[in-house]
């Protein structure tokens, strides 16, 4: 991890300073709402549109440091993802023939792709992740010594007790059923995910599978059982036949299945290539909702018992993502986990059940 953080410092940096201001940023615009309230209780009206001016102001010019954030940010840990994939390429390359051989082609596939997900989740995402923490806790601390000493003392108080309270979490998902995982940002909905796949091996608890505790099966045996399909997805500098297929045989039949339950046969119709169209380097040749669909396509043609999909329709349109929908919550062999922010009413009365977690949980 900090071989490619170094190698990357000037990325890093730069990504860094915007967190830190966009951190600043928001402890600043809490201080500016609370002397908002502040004007109202004493019926200060030029206090109140004063403050409330420069807060209006504050909030832009935030939202506006944090778009330049993500895009910084992105950049950063696409250029590490890169360079993770380079060096695994330069491994294989220095592979003898029959060493090369002696491994299924669809385990290197899945270094460049479940492998490297992996990496940004437990080594990237968390750097960024600590680096605000910190950030919010020193702006916060500090923003609440201007104000008086005993709210922070309060606030720590608070802070020890939360974390000495226990958070359980039992949840239990049936074969062949539909779950949605609801929640607030950071309740810990994609966590749950990733411990369902391995990604997260030390955790307090027990995940079992059929009652056998999943600690006993290696990532192997969880990838021929799960299929997971993500907001953010990585698709290889070929065509659309290869990143659906990843190497492996399928009839015409399985092909035509997965691209219609996909939703992707409109947007091969309109390609003059069909499946054989370059996607480009990391699917740049597509729009956002066809990459989407192409992972859908991809996770569907595999044919897994369970699919996990963490906000993996959140690039498609209405139409689209009902198709999609229908396709895997009428399929009674599939086991569905999904992850959303929003599910209506008549959405959520299609699944088995939905798990709400609160914000305690993550």
């Amino acid at each position: 991890m900090r071989y490619y953080l170094k190698k990357y410092w000037p990325a890093n940096l730069l990504a860094i300073l915007l967190l830190l201001i966009v951190c600043a940023l928001q402890i600043g615009n809490n201080l500016l709402m609370m002397q908002v309230f502040q004007s109202i209780i004493e019926l200060d009206l030029r206090g109140f549109f004063f403050w409330e001016l420069i807060m209006t102001g504050a909030w832009f010019l935030l939202l506006w440091i944090e778009g330049v954030y993500k895009f910084f940010q992105g950049r950063a840990v696409r250029a590490m993802n890169n360079a993770v994939r380079r060096d695994m390429t330069a491994t294989l390359l220095h592979k003898s023939h029959g060493e090369f051989h002696g491994t299924d082609t669809g385990e290197y596939l899945s270094w460049f792709t479940n492998d490297v997900n992996r990496i940004e989740e437990l080594a990237w995402q968390p750097f960024y992740q600590c680096v605000a923490c910190a950030a919010n806790a020193l702006f916060s601390a500090a923003a609440l010594l201007t104000l008086h000493w005993s709210l922070l003392a309060a606030a720590l108080v608070n802070v020890a007790v939360m974390m000495l309270v226990p958070q359980d979490l039992s949840l239990t998902f049936q074969k062949g059923g539909k779950y949605a995982l609801t929640g607030p940002s950071g309740c810990g909905k994609s966590t749950l995910l990733k411990l369902l796949l391995g990604w997260l091996p030390d955790y307090s608890g027990t995940i079992q599978f059929d009652g056998v505790d999943a600690r006993g099966f290696t990532p192997e045996q969880r990838r021929r059982q799960m299929s997971c399909i993500e907001q953010n997805v990585f698709l290889f500098n070929t065509t659309i036949r290869d990143n659906i297929t990843l190497g492996e045989d399928f009839t015409d039949e399985q092909m035509e299945k997965a691209l219609r339950n996909s939703a992707l046969m409109g947007d091969l119709a309109a390609m003059p290539e069909g499946l054989d169209t370059p996607v480009g380097e990391d699917g740049s040749n597509l729009s956002g909702g066809q990459k989407q669909r192409v992972a859908i396509a991809r996770a569907l043609i595999h044919d897994r018992s369970i699919l996990l999909v963490d906000e993996g329709t959140s690039a498609l349109d209405q139409k689209n993502a009902g198709i999609v929908e229908e396709s895997l919550l009428s399929n009674p062999e599939l086991t569905l986990i999904l992850v959303s922010h929003h599910l209506s009413r008549e959405r959520k009365a299609r699944f088995t059940q939905v798990y709400d977690l609160p914000s305690a949980a993550g």
